[in-house]
Order: C-alpha cells, then sequence, then structure tokens
C-alpha cells in the first residue's frame, strides 16, 4: 500500500508543477487584457495568489504523501489525512468538475481521467486501511 502513496505523492508533485504553468497554458494575460485595467489587475492578482497557495499545497501533500506514506497507513492522524484526500478528490470530480467545468468536451474528459488515477492512488490504500480494517 505504501507504494500507492508514494506514486500518490509524485502524482500530486505533477499536480504542483501542472499549476506553476497554468497561466501559461490557459492564456490568462491574453483573456484579462479585455477587462479594465483595474479590473483585470485584480483578477490578475487574485488568480496568481489562488494558484501559488494550491501550488504550495499540492508541494505540501506531494511531501507527506512520498515522506511519510507508512504514517498515513498506520496513525490516526495519517488516516485522517488519507481519508481528506480521497474526499478531496471525489469533490473534485464529482462535484466540482461537472459544477464548472462541465463533463461533455474532450478535454474535460482527460481531466476527469487524469483526476481519476490521482484518485484511485489514494482510494486503494485507504479503502484497505480505513474502510476494511475497521478503524
Amino acid at each position: 500500500m505504501e507504494l500507492f502513496i508514494k506514486a500518490g505523492g509524485i502524482f500530486l508533485f505533477i499536480c504542483a508543477i501542472f499549476h506553476l504553468v497554468f497561466p501559461h497554458i490557459y492564456h490568462w494575460q491574453e483573456k484579462l487584457i479585455r477587462l479594465e485595467k483595474e479590473d483585470a489587475t485584480s483578477i490578475s492578482n487574485t488568480l496568481k495568489l489562488m494558484n501559488y497557495c494550491q501550488f504550495i499545497l499540492w508541494l505540501i501533500f506531494a511531501a507527506i504523501a512520498f515522506f511519510f506514506s507508512h504514517e498515513l497507513l498506520s496513525t490516526q492522524l495519517g488516516k485522517c489525512i488519507l481519508t481528506l484526500i480521497v474526499l478531496f478528490w471525489i469533490i473534485r470530480i464529482f462535484l466540482l468538475q461537472p459544477l464548472y467545468v462541465g463533463c461533455k468536451t474532450t478535454l474535460s474528459k482527460w481531466q476527469i481521467l487524469f483526476f481519476m488515477a490521482g484518485l484511485t492512488l489514494f482510494l486503494i490504500p485507504w479503502i484497505n486501511v480505513v474502510l476494511l480494517s475497521g478503524r
């Protein structure tokens, strides 16, 4: 089970890297230029702040998963963190994705598959140590 968690840590690190390139992938500057200068500056700063915070969170969770996989599987706090990671992916895939992105485009379907991979890496150990162990 530790191998799944460590692979999940690598997956989360990849998510962090993706967040670094989001402004370029999604052409934030080109899209914001259409707005009034004051609005564009405010939205740009907010997007950057939220994106960098998300980047930092991905790195934190990646480090926890990669370097503390045994603790995630064997301690009460670890199981709690593991449960929260699983809940994050479930909410991301089944609530936020359909609500804000949709599920009909080719890109959105690829995103769902990518997110499902992340969920699976943490769900399998979670089922093993939380659901099947009884505590």
